[in-house]
């Protein structure tokens, strides 16, 4: 009896401790935050990189373009599985071939340097055969010409008529999609000018938007010096900056110069994410019964 509840015990133990390792996956899975970084440089070369990494850089995806070109590198605990092909084959083809012995050449039967036989009596130039000219040639040359000549003519004159056509049968296409897309579009109007629709797909936007500020960026910066020939296209883009200035602020630092003309600038994005995050708002979306009525109404109205 004793051996029986040792074996349960083991048992017990053991499934507890897969069920707890699974929990601890799944919760750092949704709780641990994926952190992404890119920064971009010119200088003279356009330098890109970009870095996804996931518990403590256990796994992570970088990817990188400059002067070797794109690089990519994916990585599971040091090991990166992207490149691991590429350094076998490398290695494959690195390793020595076996020299195999020259082939012994056999002697051939060479022709003689200079040809033994020769052509006596044939003499290259052709004597010259005057031919008089024939009237009736010429008129039935002269015809021909003219009958392609409007054969041509004729050619041309279908090829713009059909052109004509087709464009005039474009246009009326056109016009005909046009007419179909404002009655989609007035359908759609009067679905959606619904009261209970409106609360629906306001909802619907409020979730995405949750999605969106999840994602976004948590710290960004950028610098740029720019200057042209024209010290006006200097002033108007300088001007076209500032009106960006209370959605930037002072993460972006322009320096316009107005007497040198050049365009270098660099650029810093960080920020993470939650996938708990994206998980509630994909369930809440998926599992409204009413946005996915809504939605099969709109695909009964295309």
């Amino acid at each position: 009896m004793s051996v029986l509840l040792l074996i349960l015990k083991i048992i017990g133990i053991t499934l507890l401790s897969i069920i707890g390792f699974v929990l601890l996956v799944i919760l750092l899975v949704l709780f641990v935050p994926i952190r992404y970084r890119a920064d971009a440089s010119y200088h003279e070369k356009c330098i890109l990189n970009g870095k996804v990494t996931w518990l403590l850089h256990l796994v992570s995806l970088k990817a990188a373009y400059g002067d070797d070109g794109f690089t990519k590198h994916f990585r599971i605990l040091g090991f990166d599985l992207l490149n691991r092909k590429k350094k076998e084959r490398s290695k494959k083809q690195k390793k020595p071939k076996k020299s195999r012995k020259p082939k012994e050449e056999k002697p051939l039967d060479r022709l003689p340097e200079e040809s033994e036989f020769t052509l006596e009596g044939f003499d290259d130039e052709q004597p010259e055969t005057d031919t008089d000219k024939d009237p009736f040639t010429e008129q039935a040359q002269s015809d021909t010409e003219d009958a392609e000549f409007f054969a041509k003519l004729k050619e041309y004159v279908q090829k713009i008529a059909d052109l004509i056509t087709n464009f005039q049968d474009k246009v009326s296409a056109f016009l005909n999609k046009i007419k179909s897309m404002k009655g989609q579009f007035d359908r759609y109007y009067a679905l959606i000018d619904n009261y209970r629709n409106r609360e629906i797909l306001s909802a619907a936007l409020d979730q995405v938007m949750k999605a969106l500020r999840a994602i976004r960026p948590r710290k960004w910066t950028a610098n740029a010096r720019f200057g042209f020939d024209d010290p006006a296209t200097t002033g108007r883009i300088l001007v076209i900056l500032s009106i960006l200035y209370p959605w930037t602020g002072k993460q972006l630092h322009v320096e316009p110069l107005y007497d040198e003309q050049l365009v270098e600038g660099d650029a810093l994005v960080k920020g993470h994410v939650f996938l708990i995050t994206l998980l509630i708002v994909g369930w809440k979306l998926y599992f409204n019964k009413d946005l996915k009525r809504l939605i099969r109404s709109l695909k009964k109205e295309a």
